[in-house]
């Protein structure tokens, strides 16, 4: 039997609001000041990193004041991590702003909202791998076997 108190009302909301540890103020400015200084910098490096093809291999770039030129893969590579981080970055940067804002945000959520930045990233560089793996769309460069037809050209 639950109990209740002369307004009607359980014990379980003062249990729920023992849960919630708001974290300091101190904090939470910043952890949103953390938050907009990565999302420049993954911008920028998006940005910077963007391969751009000139002839048969990706231009040079550069990141802040040093000039880089990376073989085409590990420059598509570090993009599309960069990708996923903004990625991620979005998801998580929407869910602070509304418990924030809402007065819900509690500590325990905190290394969750931390860890996202690094999840996304390794989502999108698996992601990454199946596609250019070939998994997910078929190779179509093998060539037909003499005297068998495939079935999307016409035989003679």
């Amino acid at each position: 039997m639950t109990d209740l108190s002369a307004d009607g009302s359980s014990d379980q909301s003062d249990a729920k609001a023992e849960l919630i540890t708001p974290p300091a103020i101190h904090t939470i400015n910043l952890m949103g000041a953390l938050y907009l200084t990565i999302t420049g910098l993954f911008f920028y490096l998006l940005i910077a990193t963007w391969p751009v093809l000139d002839g048969p291999a990706f231009k040079s770039f550069h990141i802040f004041f040093s000039r880089h030129s990376w073989e085409p893969d590990k420059q598509m590579l570090f993009t599309v991590m960069v990708a996923g981080a903004l990625g991620s970055l979005t998801h998580t940067m929407t869910s602070f702003g509304d418990y924030v804002g809402n007065r819900q945000l509690s500590t325990n959520w905190l290394w969750f909202m931390i860890l996202r930045v690094p999840i996304g990233m390794t989502l999108a560089v698996l992601f990454y791998f199946i596609v250019r793996g070939g998994l997910l769309l078929p190779t179509l460069s093998a060539p037909p076997a003499e005297g068998r037809c495939r079935p999307i050209l016409l035989c003679n």
